[in-house]
């Protein structure tokens, strides 16, 4: 008995430590919270080069790369076959798993060649929304198996914008919702299942590139849309229009998904910056606006009652909710790089391939040093993933690395 007992209590320990140091899976765009916080542990430092663990060849994008059950599932385009292809990796040593491409039909790109919205895994499937507005769903339990696909452009009798189509996807229930295009319906709903459309929302527009989000205010679910030209809230049933305020930037291209909690909701843009909304069932009132904190890709991130973005390519903390700028950090991050939390670190990468390893708590914050890894980037647009230990970012050599990388390389940032 006592020796039953002995092994049953060292196998409870061993089971606790192991889920102690399981990875957190990353299923979706700034994480299974997205929330832009990650549960794995940063470094004190940052080695001059990271040890490289392997890389692979994927074709052009600004997609980011996701991470579920030990497999990373990566989104681009191979431009040479006119092609639009999600892979899947072994997260530990990159082996190939399978590769799943389709026709990427006639995208409107602007020259900025390549996927833009991340993939979302859930209960076995992989969503997928292409730069020509194809919304795919495949089976990641055979494959990569493609189990339908719906172009949302067509379907809504809409134009591409400018620069294609570029919502992550927001998961309610039964459906998946993502911006359109322009001149039909701002965002629709589809059927996880069948692919079927289901829901559009009753105003007509300019979509834009960012993600819908949703809100709880005070009872009422609303749908939060920042579209090309309007901020609105939308009656998640019905898809009318609960309250809507201009909001548009200099062409059109709203690009950083706004952030909620408790009936506040901050949203910016490259011109008219930061601006604070209360929100009630029936309506908005602006609380504040703030010109010295303008994103124009990347979302916030909110921890706590700090929150941190990339500024017109500096890192700056302000308090919530009153929109107080606590700091402000000039690391060169360009318009569109992009920065994960963890813990009381922050990871920045910039659009030109550099990183920036920072401690930050709110109104404390140090530099904790910086690796510069891609000669001649400058369209680094990707979010890095922290998994398991690992990080995996887009990146390259040569002139592709000028358009975004076309590369998906992993790296171990503890190895001395």
């Amino acid at each position: 008995m006592r020796l039953s007992v002995r092994l049953l209590c060292m196998s409870t320990i061993l089971a606790a430590g192991l889920a102690v140091h399981a990875a957190e899976d990353w299923p979706k765009w700034r994480g299974p919270r997205a929330d832009g916080i990650s549960k794995e542990t940063l470094p004190d430092s940052l080695p001059a080069t990271p040890k490289k663990i392997w890389s692979a060849t994927i074709g052009l994008g600004y997609s980011s790369p996701i991470a579920v059950n030990g497999t990373l599932y990566a989104f681009a385009t191979d431009d040479d076959k006119k092609e639009e292809c999600l892979y899947a990796f072994n997260a530990a040593d990159g082996k190939l798993l399978w590769k799943q491409p389709y026709a990427q039909g006639d995208v409107k790109d602007g020259g900025y060649k390549g996927t833009r919205a991340t993939p979302v895994f859930e209960d076995g499937k992989i969503y997928t929304f292409g730069g020509s507005g194809h919304v795919t769903c495949w089976d990641a339990t055979a494959a990569g198996k493609k189990l339908w696909q719906t172009n949302v452009l067509k379907e809504c009798n809409t134009k591409s914008l400018n620069w294609g189509t570029a919502s992550n996807p927001l998961f309610i229930g039964e459906r998946l919702y993502v911006q359109v295009g322009d001149g039909g319906p701002m965002a629709v709903g589809l059927n996880k299942k069948s692919g079927q459309i289901e829901w559009k929302t009753e105003a007509k527009g300019q979509a834009s590139y960012t993600s819908p989000i949703l809100a709880d205010v005070g009872g009422t679910k609303q749908m939060i849309l920042l579209t090309g030209t309007v901020l609105c809230g939308v009656d998640l049933d019905s898809g009318k229009t609960i309250w809507d305020i201009p909001y548009a930037s200099k062409y059109n291209d709203n690009g950083s998904t706004p952030v909620y909690r408790d009936g506040h909701l901050l949203v910016s843009n490259s011109t008219k910056a930061a601006t604070m909304l209360k929100l009630s069932p029936t309506g908005a009132t602006t609380e504040w606006e703030l010109k010295d904190f303008a994103t124009k890709f990347q979302g916030f991130i909110l921890d706590g009652d700090y929150v941190y973005g990339n500024s017109a390519g500096k890192l700056c903390c302000l308090h919530w909710p009153d929109g107080k700028i606590l700091w402000t950090e000039d690391i060169k991050l360009g318009p569109g790089g992009s920065i994960v939390r963890a813990g009381d670190k922050i990871l920045a990468l910039s659009e030109r391939g550099k990183f920036s390893l920072l401690k930050a708590n709110g109104p404390d914050h140090q530099q904790l040093g910086e690796s510069a890894l891609f000669e001649g980037a400058n369209q680094l647009w990707a979010t890095p993933l922290l998994y398991n230990g690992k990080l995996y970012t887009k990146g390259g050599t040569g002139e592709l690395i000028a358009k975004g990388g076309n590369e998906l390389i992993c790296y171990d940032l503890n190895a001395k």
